[in-house]
């Protein structure tokens, strides 16, 4: 049945509905992933109903039958929603409404706004996401939808699908000139316009204030982009790229949480806070982090970040001075005030975070410390650095207590522990076994295979029971280099655990027990182990290494065409359009200033749209042929001598008058004039006449022309 209604469709002498649909399709597509399954399911079954009634006219629900329906919509989208004003349950009643049109559509106003709906359609997608797919995918509807426009106007040219969409493209061609200087003068809201739409993100993927065993090892699976970075000079080796997130301190013996400071400690807190201080032994190393939104407020920052506070500064921009150069890209989720360097807060475990949740794409310029010094913690902090529960793991806590005796300095128990996961057959793997209650115990003493947060966990829990002061440290390590933009990508399968450990000699050290186990996860990066984690599960066999490379060539211009995306197109904001406009004198910060640069972006707009209108109907002029050509050359000269063609005037009519008002030059004019209309208006060459005496003629009616020279009388 559904197939015979498509054949209908498709013998349709105008062929309108598959053209108005089509695109409404395609663009109703993205948004069926995104809202409750019954809304997709429905607008496929009000389509089906609709094919089914071009077969079956009689299958047409009436009025109140639509009106039932519609009722029904709107009922289940408040059900679902919980409310009707808003984003969500508007874009979800419009693709409903969308769907109920065509059963009421009859004739050419119905599908003019069904098209129209779909360009709104269009519109509402980059309230999700302006990414450089969604991007072109859209151009592709707008194009056919266009298009489609183009046959409702044009009914003529319904059969003619070339037609169309050449026309389509000529006109988006032709307001692209207005669009650009509209896109770089028009007054810009500082921040991002769709984010003052948007709802909270939810199911994101990544880090969080909790780790427990096996957590890190679950986002290998996961290729999203968490963050790129572009250093200013020489990139640090992958070895040393630790980027600090989040710094867990309590612990039940199982999973590490970041805990609170002691509230009652707080005075206590805040006044050790300026005692604390990064002091760089080499030269710092800077670079551009561009964050993805992740709607948390850590920031991951390469080992140590130098802040002002700290014995460095939070950007080395010449420009800035020693101000964070933070410039949002409007590309993102909800929209929040724009961050600045006062609100990037430094923590006195060295991480740096932001004020409230990053819910857009983000860029900062930065300085980290490789070779670096800190002070001593704080009691506070010293205190919490050997919190350890009362009770469990007790196996784990006497093998400390044996380092502890064994050794004569700190350090080598730190050494004992790295020889006792060397030398006691312990395992690196991506796939880690479950661990009962006393998780320290049966990693240590039973299992002996774990991933990189297993061991920080045991390790940092063995330094505690040792009375060493250590912390876990979570972050992301390493990074993908793309040769074609020359920056890293870190994505979630670096996510990474490591401990620090307080020394007298060093102070804050990092101790990462992965570089014992699997030293090339470290030096290569995690793509080591898993090398083809982005790759078709068909495409991921060792024995198509050439595929492989293949792949990977792909994905990195893919991922290199996407940043250049962000950076000039949704990385223009605000302030970006400020900096621009000002190279040319034209940047304002009152509000009649920015109204004339709206005004000026109108003009210009206007100056465009006139000179292609202009250019289309120079161009819009038939073109001459050469016999045309020939004959207005031989009526230019007549009119010299006060002999001009009138509009309404033929060839004979006008040969006629004019050797009426010349007799003397009545040979030449009508020799010409019979030529010509000979040429024009006689047999073409396939109902019999010879091309090759067309030729002669032609060029005998050229010779004719070029000697007629006449004179006035």
């Amino acid at each position: 049945m559904m197939l015979r209604a498509l054949r209908t469709l498709l013998r349709d002498p105008h062929g309108s509905w598959l053209w108005i649909l089509g695109p409404a399709l395609l663009a109703s597509l993205p948004h069926f992933a995104r809202y409750p399954a019954w809304i997709g399911l429905t607008c496929i079954g009000l389509w089906t109903l609709w094919l089914s009634t071009l077969r079956h006219p009689k299958l047409k629900p009436p009025r109140m039958i639509r009106f039932a329906l519609t009722l029904g919509c709107v009922g289940g989208v408040f059900l679902s929603f919980g409310y009707l004003l808003g984003p969500e349950p508007g874009t979800a009643l419009l693709l409903l409404l969308l769907a109920l049109k065509p059963l009421e559509a009859k004739g050419r106003r119905d599908q003019i706004q069904i098209l129209f709906m779909t360009y709104l359609l269009v519109l509402l997608q980059f309230l999700h996401s302006q990414s450089l797919l969604v991007a072109g995918y859209m151009i592709l509807v707008v194009l056919i939808a266009t298009a489609a426009l183009v046959g409702v106007s044009h009914p003529a040219s319904q059969t003619n699908p070339r037609f169309r969409l050449r026309q389509a493209g000529i006109l988006l061609l032709q307001a692209l000139p207005v669009m650009l200087i509209l896109f770089v003068l028009f007054p810009r809201l500082p921040g991002s316009l769709w984010g003052l739409f948007q709802t909270p993100r939810t199911g994101l993927t990544g880090l969080s204030d909790t780790m427990n065993p096996g957590d890190i090892s679950e986002l290998l699976q996961s290729s999203e982009v968490v963050f790129r970075v572009a250093f200013v000079d020489q990139p640090p080796t992958v070895s040393r790229m630790y980027w600090r997130a989040l710094v867990l301190w309590e612990t039940d013996g199982r999973a590490w949480r970041v805990g609170e400071p002691d509230r009652a400690s707080d005075h206590k807190y805040e006044r050790d806070f300026d005692s604390w201080r990064v002091r760089a032994l080499g030269e710092p190393v800077e670079y551009v982090l561009t964050m993805e939104a992740h709607d948390q407020r850590w920031l991951p920052v390469l080992e140590m970040p130098l802040t002002k506070g700290w014995g460095g500064q939070l950007s080395s921009s010449a420009e800035a001075s020693s101000e964070m150069i933070h410039e949002t890209l409007p590309d993102t989720e909800t929209e929040t005030p724009g961050v600045t360097a006062e609100e990037l807060e430094p923590a006195p475990d060295f991480r740096i975070e932001i004020r409230e949740e990053l819910r857009r794409r983000a860029r900062f310029q930065l300085q980290a410390a490789l070779e670096f010094e800190t002070n001593a913690p704080t009691r506070l902090e010293r205190r919490r650095a050997l919190a350890l529960p009362p009770s469990g793991n007790e196996r784990a806590r006497e093998l400390a207590r044996k380092w502890v005796e064994t050794s004569t300095e700190e350090r080598a128990v730190v050494d004992q522990a790295l020889f006792f996961f060397r030398d006691e057959a312990f395992g690196y793997t991506l796939r880690p076994p479950l661990l009962g209650k006393e998780a320290v115990d049966d990693f240590l003493f039973r299992t002996r295979s774990g991933y990189c947060e297993h061991y920080a966990s045991a390790f940092t829990f063995l330094m505690r029971a040792a009375g060493i002061p250590a912390r876990v440290v979570v972050g992301y390590q390493g990074g993908d280099r793309n040769p074609l933009g020359d920056y890293f990508v870190i994505r979630q399968y670096n996510a990474h655990a490591w401990s620090e450990v307080w020394l007298e000699e060093t102070g804050w050290t990092r101790v990462d027990p992965t570089t014992v186990l699997a030293p090339e996860r470290i030096d290569v990066g995690a793509g080591a182990l898993v090398p083809n984690i982005d790759m078709p599960r068909m495409l991921s066999s060792r024995e198509v290494g050439w595929v492989i490379n293949a792949w990977r060539g792909l994905t990195q211009g893919w991922d290199a065409a996407n940043t250049l995306w962000n950076q000039w197109v949704l990385d223009f904001d605000f302030e970006r359009q400020r900096r621009f406009l000002e190279r040319f004198g034209l940047a304002g910060t009152t509000r009649l200033e920015r109204f004339g640069h709206l005004a000026l972006a109108l003009s210009l707009s206007f100056v465009a749209a006139a000179l292609i209108y202009g250019v289309i109907l120079l161009r819009s002029r038939p073109p001459e042929d050469a016999l045309d050509k020939i004959y207005s050359r031989f009526c230019r000269r007549l009119a010299k001598i006060g002999i001009p063609r009138l509009p309404q005037e033929g060839p004979r009519d006008f040969a006629l008058r004019a050797t009426g008002v010349r007799p003397d030059l009545a040979e030449p004019i009508t020799a010409i004039s019979e030529g010509y209309i000979q040429l024009r208006y006689g047999e073409s060459p396939s109902s019999g006449r010879d091309a090759g005496s067309l030729k002669a003629q032609q060029d005998e009616l050229i010779r004719m022309v070029r000697a007629f020279r006449p004179k006035r009388a």
